[in-house]
Protein backbone atom coordinates (compact mmCIF):
# COMPACT_ATOMS: atom_id res chain seq x y z
CA UNK A 1 0.00 0.00 0.00
CA UNK A 2 1.39 3.50 -1.17
CA UNK A 3 1.99 5.94 1.92
CA UNK A 4 1.61 9.79 1.62
CA UNK A 5 2.12 12.97 2.65
CA UNK A 6 -0.30 13.45 5.91
CA UNK A 7 -0.79 9.44 6.39
CA UNK A 8 -3.02 9.02 2.92
CA UNK A 9 -3.21 5.99 0.75
CA UNK A 10 -4.22 5.28 -2.49
CA UNK A 11 -6.91 2.71 -1.11
CA UNK A 12 -7.83 5.72 1.43
CA UNK A 13 -6.66 5.59 4.86
CA UNK A 14 -6.41 8.55 7.78
CA UNK A 15 -7.36 11.51 5.51
CA UNK A 16 -9.85 10.14 4.32
CA UNK A 17 -11.50 9.00 8.01
CA UNK A 18 -10.72 12.28 9.35
CA UNK A 19 -12.57 13.58 6.44
CA UNK A 20 -15.33 11.48 6.75
CA UNK A 21 -15.06 12.63 10.63
CA UNK A 22 -15.44 16.06 9.52
CA UNK A 23 -12.42 17.43 9.97
CA UNK A 24 -11.74 19.59 6.76
CA UNK A 25 -8.28 19.59 4.80
CA UNK A 26 -6.57 22.08 3.63
CA UNK A 27 -4.44 21.20 -0.06
CA UNK A 28 -1.60 23.91 -0.32
CA UNK A 29 0.35 23.25 -3.45
CA UNK A 30 3.71 22.37 -2.43
CA UNK A 31 3.22 21.23 0.98
CA UNK A 32 0.70 18.69 1.09
CA UNK A 33 -2.27 18.58 3.09
CA UNK A 34 -2.96 20.62 6.72
CA UNK A 35 -4.95 19.57 8.64
CA UNK A 36 -8.02 21.76 10.52
CA UNK A 37 -11.02 21.89 12.51
CA UNK A 38 -12.28 24.52 9.94
CA UNK A 39 -12.50 23.85 5.95
CA UNK A 40 -10.83 27.36 5.61
CA UNK A 41 -8.85 27.95 8.48
CA UNK A 42 -6.26 30.89 8.65
CA UNK A 43 -3.49 31.19 10.38
CA UNK A 44 -0.95 33.89 11.87
CA UNK A 45 2.33 33.76 10.14
CA UNK A 46 5.47 35.79 9.73
CA UNK A 47 4.97 35.88 6.65
CA UNK A 48 1.62 37.65 6.54
CA UNK A 49 2.55 39.76 9.33
CA UNK A 50 3.33 43.50 9.31
CA UNK A 51 5.29 45.40 11.72
CA UNK A 52 4.60 49.01 12.67
CA UNK A 53 6.66 51.22 15.13
CA UNK A 54 6.44 54.72 15.60
CA UNK A 55 3.44 54.22 12.80
CA UNK A 56 6.53 53.88 9.97
CA UNK A 57 6.23 50.26 8.34
CA UNK A 58 9.15 48.20 9.32
CA UNK A 59 9.42 44.84 8.09
CA UNK A 60 7.58 41.74 6.63
CA UNK A 61 8.54 38.31 8.16
CA UNK A 62 9.72 40.09 10.72
CA UNK A 63 10.64 38.21 14.41
CA UNK A 64 8.18 39.56 17.28
CA UNK A 65 7.31 38.20 20.21
CA UNK A 66 5.58 39.42 23.28
CA UNK A 67 4.46 38.03 26.74
CA UNK A 68 1.46 39.51 28.82
CA UNK A 69 2.09 38.78 32.22
CA UNK A 70 -0.85 38.62 34.95
CA UNK A 71 0.95 38.35 38.59
CA UNK A 72 -0.62 36.82 41.42
CA UNK A 73 0.30 37.94 45.09
CA UNK A 74 -0.91 34.60 47.23
CA UNK A 75 -2.64 35.36 50.32
CA UNK A 76 -1.44 33.04 53.00
CA UNK A 77 -3.24 31.96 56.36
CA UNK A 78 -1.98 30.37 58.98
CA UNK A 79 -2.16 26.34 59.11
CA UNK A 80 -3.41 26.93 55.78
CA UNK A 81 -0.94 24.85 53.20
CA UNK A 82 -2.86 26.10 50.68
CA UNK A 83 -3.42 30.04 49.54
CA UNK A 84 -6.33 31.27 50.97
CA UNK A 85 -7.08 33.26 47.70
CA UNK A 86 -4.94 34.95 44.44
CA UNK A 87 -4.87 38.71 44.51
CA UNK A 88 -3.78 40.28 40.95
CA UNK A 89 -1.09 42.66 41.64
CA UNK A 90 -0.16 43.91 38.29
CA UNK A 91 -0.32 43.10 34.22
CA UNK A 92 3.28 43.61 32.85
CA UNK A 93 4.24 43.66 28.84
CA UNK A 94 7.50 42.34 27.41
CA UNK A 95 8.23 41.14 24.12
CA UNK A 96 11.24 41.36 21.88
CA UNK A 97 11.56 42.29 17.98
CA UNK A 98 14.51 41.19 15.61
CA UNK A 99 15.55 41.46 12.30
CA UNK A 100 18.55 42.34 9.85
CA UNK A 101 20.67 45.38 9.70
CA UNK A 102 20.67 47.81 7.40
CA UNK A 103 23.87 50.61 7.52
CA UNK A 104 22.58 53.98 7.96
CA UNK A 105 18.61 52.95 9.29
CA UNK A 106 19.84 51.47 12.91
CA UNK A 107 17.81 51.46 15.66
CA UNK A 108 19.36 54.67 16.83
CA UNK A 109 18.85 56.01 13.48
CA UNK A 110 15.24 55.71 13.35
CA UNK A 111 14.85 57.19 16.57
CA UNK A 112 13.72 53.50 18.31
CA UNK A 113 16.16 53.80 20.82
CA UNK A 114 17.55 56.16 23.26
CA UNK A 115 21.03 57.17 22.94
CA UNK A 116 23.87 58.43 25.55
CA UNK A 117 22.62 61.60 25.26
CA UNK A 118 18.74 61.52 25.17
CA UNK A 119 17.45 58.11 27.22
CA UNK A 120 16.75 60.47 30.28
CA UNK A 121 14.15 62.38 28.09
CA UNK A 122 13.36 59.97 25.21
CA UNK A 123 9.51 59.26 24.13
CA UNK A 124 7.74 56.04 24.38
CA UNK A 125 7.90 54.27 20.90
CA UNK A 126 4.61 52.86 19.77
CA UNK A 127 4.53 48.98 18.09
CA UNK A 128 1.52 47.82 16.09
CA UNK A 129 1.79 44.60 15.23
CA UNK A 130 -0.99 43.86 11.98
CA UNK A 131 -2.09 40.56 9.89
CA UNK A 132 -1.50 41.79 6.45
CA UNK A 133 -4.40 39.62 4.95
CA UNK A 134 -6.99 40.70 7.02
CA UNK A 135 -5.75 43.83 8.46
CA UNK A 136 -6.94 42.05 12.06
CA UNK A 137 -4.99 43.72 14.90
CA UNK A 138 -2.71 41.21 16.71
CA UNK A 139 -0.66 43.62 19.23
CA UNK A 140 -0.45 47.28 19.60
CA UNK A 141 0.88 49.00 22.66
CA UNK A 142 2.03 53.31 22.46
CA UNK A 143 3.91 52.96 25.38
CA UNK A 144 6.65 51.04 24.71
CA UNK A 145 10.71 51.26 25.38
CA UNK A 146 13.38 48.98 24.37
CA UNK A 147 15.27 47.93 27.32
CA UNK A 148 17.73 46.33 25.27
CA UNK A 149 19.41 45.82 22.18
CA UNK A 150 21.92 43.01 21.32
CA UNK A 151 23.70 42.75 17.67
CA UNK A 152 25.24 39.48 15.54
CA UNK A 153 27.78 39.80 12.86
CA UNK A 154 29.30 37.00 11.25
CA UNK A 155 31.14 35.89 8.53
CA UNK A 156 28.62 33.31 6.94
CA UNK A 157 25.56 35.67 8.01
CA UNK A 158 23.76 38.53 8.10
CA UNK A 159 24.18 41.27 10.28
CA UNK A 160 21.20 40.85 12.90
CA UNK A 161 19.49 42.67 15.37
CA UNK A 162 17.38 42.06 18.16
CA UNK A 163 15.63 44.39 21.00
CA UNK A 164 14.24 43.94 23.74
CA UNK A 165 11.01 45.95 24.94
CA UNK A 166 8.67 46.90 27.77
CA UNK A 167 5.00 48.43 27.39
CA UNK A 168 2.55 49.20 29.75
CA UNK A 169 -0.84 48.54 28.60
CA UNK A 170 -1.11 46.44 25.41
CA UNK A 171 -4.43 46.12 22.80
CA UNK A 172 -5.45 43.49 20.69
CA UNK A 173 -8.67 41.46 19.08
CA UNK A 174 -10.60 42.57 21.98
CA UNK A 175 -11.16 46.30 23.86
CA UNK A 176 -9.96 46.46 27.41
CA UNK A 177 -13.79 45.78 29.38
CA UNK A 178 -15.27 44.59 32.15
CA UNK A 179 -15.34 40.96 32.22
CA UNK A 180 -19.79 40.24 32.12
CA UNK A 181 -21.73 40.55 35.00
CA UNK A 182 -19.02 42.39 37.22
CA UNK A 183 -20.21 44.48 40.12
CA UNK A 184 -18.23 47.97 41.74
CA UNK A 185 -17.39 46.63 45.15
CA UNK A 186 -18.37 50.38 45.62
CA UNK A 187 -21.92 50.06 44.84
CA UNK A 188 -22.03 49.84 40.81
CA UNK A 189 -24.26 47.73 38.73
CA UNK A 190 -23.63 45.09 36.43
CA UNK A 191 -23.27 43.89 32.74
CA UNK A 192 -20.68 45.06 30.19
CA UNK A 193 -22.77 48.34 30.25
CA UNK A 194 -20.25 50.83 31.57
CA UNK A 195 -22.79 53.73 31.69
CA UNK A 196 -24.44 53.11 35.47
CA UNK A 197 -20.96 51.44 36.65
CA UNK A 198 -19.63 53.10 40.11
CA UNK A 199 -17.21 56.41 40.48
CA UNK A 200 -14.19 54.01 40.91
CA UNK A 201 -15.03 51.33 38.41
CA UNK A 202 -15.68 54.01 35.55
CA UNK A 203 -12.29 55.71 36.73
CA UNK A 204 -10.60 52.97 36.35
CA UNK A 205 -12.05 51.74 32.55
CA UNK A 206 -11.45 55.66 31.83
CA UNK A 207 -7.54 55.31 32.60
CA UNK A 208 -7.27 51.95 31.04
CA UNK A 209 -8.80 53.12 27.17
CA UNK A 210 -6.71 56.41 28.56
CA UNK A 211 -3.35 54.29 27.94
CA UNK A 212 -3.80 54.58 24.00
CA UNK A 213 -4.71 57.76 24.28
Amino acid sequence: MAQGFGGRSKEGGLGESLARAGIGLIRESGVGEIFSTKPRAKFASGARTIVRINGKPLAFAFQVQWTIETKQTEIRTIDDYLPYEFAPSMVTVSGSLSGWHIPGEGVTQQNIQSNVLSFLFHQYITIEVRDSATDALLFFTNKAVVTSRSENLGVDSLGRVSLNFKAIGWKDEKEPQFPNKYKDPKGGSQGRDTTGIGTSAQGLIDSVKGIFG
